[in-house]
């Protein structure tokens, strides 16, 4: 909840999308059941085994860690000289489901893969956040776990999405 995950996988060496999964770039989703968990960047691949036995495992790096990464710009649609004096920030205010996806939506056009963001249901209690040149996550992820929400960034058909939820009580 409102942290970047992890998970690791081991298959038979010989499991046909083995290839697929060592390639550069290669990504992964996790489901149990319909729900999907996380999706993610396969990050580092390891072998084991003696030669009847191989197998591989992979480590996928959670796509919430895009969180970690985006940063918050004073003003998001300018360039690096268009941000203003020092004192200059992005303010924003309102439920925090809202404040969440207003900011990754603000600063998305500078990321890779491309994210889309959920439209806003207004979840959460009242929060503002401000950034200039932050990771989002450190600026939003506290105040939006206080006020009762949880993030979600999930790949999708045209890229990453980020959405929100009501945590069970």
């Amino acid at each position: 909840h409102n942290a970047i995950g992890y998970a690791k996988i081991t298959v038979d060496s010989r499991h046909p999308r083995v290839p697929d999964l060592v390639l550069p770039g290669a990504r992964m989703t996790v489901r149990y059941l319909d729900d999907m968990l996380m999706s993610g960047r396969v990050g580092r691949v390891e072998g084991k085994g003696p030669r009847a036995q191989e197998t591989v495992t992979v480590t996928i790096e959670d796509d919430f860690r895009l969180l970690s990464r985006l940063l918050g710009w004073p003003n998001p649609a300018g360039t690096l000289a268009q941000q203003g004096a020092a004192t200059a920030y992005d303010t924003v205010s309102g439920p925090a489901e809202t404040v969440v996806k207003t900011l990754v939506q603000r600063n998305a056009g500078r990321s890779r893969p491309a994210v889309q963001v959920a439209a806003s249901s207004g979840r959460g209690a009242v929060i503002q956040a401000s950034v200039r040149m932050h990771p989002l996550a450190d600026r939003i992820l506290t105040a939006v776990d206080a006020a009762g929400v949880g993030v979600t960034v999930i790949q999708g058909s045209s890229g990453l999405v980020v959405d929100c939820y009501a945590p069970p009580p």
